[in-house]
């Protein structure tokens, strides 16, 4: 039970991660158009 835990945290913690980096990746794309078209292609 215990490593199913550990296994759903770290699950939820690279969700999170993964949420926060593609809101810099946009906030980054407002400011600059040519990494907005990097984006939308990844």
């Amino acid at each position: 039970m215990e490593r199913d835990q550990q296994i759903i945290r770290t699950s939820i913690v690279g969700i999170v991660a993964n949420v926060l980096l593609a809101g810099f990746k946009e906030a980054v794309g407002l400011h600059t158009p040519s990494t907005t078209l990097l984006i939308t292609t990844l």
